[in-house]
């Protein structure tokens, strides 16, 4: 029975490590509060899968949002499909989320949120398990366990996880999308390997790969340049001949093709019985902008949603477009100390450093040192050898092109609102760091003698060590992970000072106000919350309150409850002259950020008197 068991148990460690990412997951998810995003996205999946209805967040694919509304088919709830934000208003997301998660089903907001954060979590483990197998192929069964055990317990894959927004699924979106590619193009058939799947099988995997990851979100049109950039490589490594090049880029234009196949084909059905009227009305207003700068794209895609057969394609076309503006638009942001949307080219790499865990971090610069030495310690015959490693170690390629592209198209983007936005790299950087440890470690193995034995075996004490500090940061983080930092950057309570916003407080302790306001038996609180739950449902002894209010005490209330997102920024205004100036938000509290008591990470509350 155990004969075998070089294959099986590293399988049923990969089935433990899954159980406990889950449990996590879960526990997290029972005691937090709507998260901002979530306010919009759940509604709208529910608008597209009970109603085959897309007027909701089109600046988002309908994938996740669609899957994570599942579940809530089978509770029989109530949908504001007579009130304004779903009738008349102009994609009016966040008010149909309120009243749908607050006001129309009669205190289910938990039961909702909870059974919609199911299928996020299932993508999440789906994610584990593709890393795992991509891995396993790469470097076995056992050192595949090192990436998917960092994925796992990575504090941010488990923050993000268990939430209805776009995070998990741009990283699922990126890894289907490359893998797919590989096995297309690479070394990948081992993974289809079955009679009858010939190239032209393994195209159509690739392409159905590709819409699905066009259907998890837009950032995902980045591998469309990544794509060709790969093709062009491979031709310019390998056969460069014009006939190989004809054949690598017609089979490309084949997968491109059953992707977008694919994303037609769903929205169709997600917009089958949006009205068209609505929806040549909600794609003009939206795009009159575009349209009246001359934009010909925005022209043809207002057209196009006049017209039956091509609105599903207008529809994609139109998130595209407010996807990009968004991002163009940048964000307001506090980073290290400062306000500002224009960005900071330095905020990825410095919260990364600071919310990674720490042995996360050193698993990664090691290997990243130690395969730089590795490759360029000799120049003589460097282009023959990266042509060698492109043809030979084409998965490995293509994980590190994609990094290096992500983190430069990052870096140069003004909408520095998370580190969530690079979250889609970490498997790649797990992947491609205990590959160039592997290779570290396998230089011990092949010699001998007692000295390379205790060499040997110091490697793996330090890698055990490691991974044991990964489960513990994990541990450690429980229950509060999007607000992680690393010991360096402060931990979970003391990060906020360099970035929040979704590093750090996203509105997820609402709940835990809640009850401290019924332990504590107060009867009349002042908040100032951030994030998508709804005060008065959860406090409902609550005053809604803001900094331009003054103090709470002018309304009899001696008790103050702030995000710290709404406490951290600077209030900018300007004065007759034209000139600029600001203050901190409640300075006039004696002690702004030491509260009289601390809810979760992200509430601090205030006794005035």
């Amino acid at each position: 029975m155990f004969k075998n068991c070089s294959w099986c148990v590293p399988h049923v460690l990969l089935m433990v490590i899954l159980f406990v990412s889950v449990g996590l997951m879960l526990g997290s998810s029972l005691q937090e509060a709507a998260i901002m995003d979530e306010l919009a996205h759940i509604p709208a999946g529910y608008g597209y899968v009970k109603y085959l209805d897309f007027r909701l967040n089109p600046e988002h694919p309908p994938l996740i949002k669609a899957a994570a509304a599942l579940p809530l088919l089978f509770m029989k709830l109530n949908f504001p499909t007579d009130l304004d934000p779903w009738t008349t208003a102009l994609n009016g997301q966040w008010d149909a989320g309120r009243q749908f998660l607050y006001e129309v089903n009669d205190g289910r907001a938990d039961e909702i949120l909870f059974m919609s954060r199911l299928f996020p979590i299932v993508f999440t483990i789906l994610l584990v398990v593709l890393v795992y197998a991509w891995s396993k192929k790469l470097f076995g069964p056992w050192w595949a366990l090192v990436p998917a055990l960092l994925t796992a317990f990575s504090p941010h894959i488990l923050a993000h996880g268990h939430y209805v927004t776009t995070d998990i699924a741009a990283s699922l979106g990126f890894f289907l999308g490359l893998l797919g590619f590989w096995i297309a193009f690479g070394q990948g058939s081992a993974l289809t390997a079955r009679p009858g799947l010939d190239m032209r099988g393994k195209l159509i995997v690739a392409g159905l790969l590709f819409g699905i990851a066009q259907l998890l979100k837009f950032s995902l049109v980045l591998l469309i340049p990544l794509y060709i950039f790969f093709i062009f490589a491979l031709w310019l490594t390998g056969q460069r001949t014009w006939k190989h090049a004809w054949k690598l880029f017609r089979s490309l234009a084949y997968v491109f093709a059953v992707g977008f196949a694919l994303v037609w084909a769903v929205y169709i059905v997600f917009t089958w019985n949006y009205p068209l009227d609505k929806q040549i009305s909600d794609t003009t207003i939206l795009l009159q902008e575009q349209v009246s700068k001359g934009s010909v794209v925005a022209k043809m895609i207002v057209g196009m949603s006049g017209v039956p057969i091509f609105r599903a394609i207008a529809h994609y076309g139109l998130g595209v477009i407010m996807v990009s503006q968004r991002s163009a638009g940048g964000n307001t942001a506090y980073f290290l100390g400062e306000d500002g949307n224009g960005g900071w080219w330095h905020y990825f790499p410095v919260v990364f450093l600071l919310k990674e865990s720490l042995p996360a971090l050193l698993i990664l610069l090691g290997g990243i040192f130690f395969w730089i030495g590795r490759f360029f310690k000799n120049w003589v015959g460097v282009w023959k050898r990266m042509c060698s490693f492109v043809q030979e170690h084409t998965a490995l390629f293509i994980m590190f092109v994609f990094v290096v592209f992500y983190w430069a198209y990052s870096i140069q983007s003004p909408l520095n609102i998370g580190f969530r936005h690079v979250l889609p790299t970490v498997p790649f950087l797990y992947i491609l760091g205990v590959s160039s440890i592997k290779k570290w470690f396998d230089a011990a193995v092949v010699q001998s003698g007692l000295r390379h034995i205790a060499r040997s075996a110091l490697k793996h004490g330090l890698l055990g060590i490691m991974l044991l500090w990964v489960l513990v940061e994990a541990a450690m983080a429980y229950p509060h992970f999007i607000s992680y930092y690393n010991e360096a950057g402060g931990g979970k309570w003391g990060g906020y000072v360099h970035a929040v916003d979704s590093n750090y407080d996203w509105g997820q302790d609402l709940k835990r106000l809640q009850e401290y306001v019924q332990e504590q038996n107060i009867r009349k609180i002042a908040v100032d919350y951030f994030g998508g739950g709804h005060v008065p449902y959860y406090v409902p002894n609550a005053i809604p309150w803001e900094e331009s209010k003054g103090n709470p005490l002018s309304e009899n209330a001696e008790w103050l409850a702030v995000s710290i997102n709404e406490l951290i920024y600077d209030i900018h205004a300007i004065d007759p002259e034209g000139a600029q100036y600001g203050h901190r938000r409640y300075r006039w509290l004696q002690t702004p950020l030491q509260p009289y008591a601390r809810i979760g990470t992200s509430i601090f509350v205030y006794r005035l008197r």
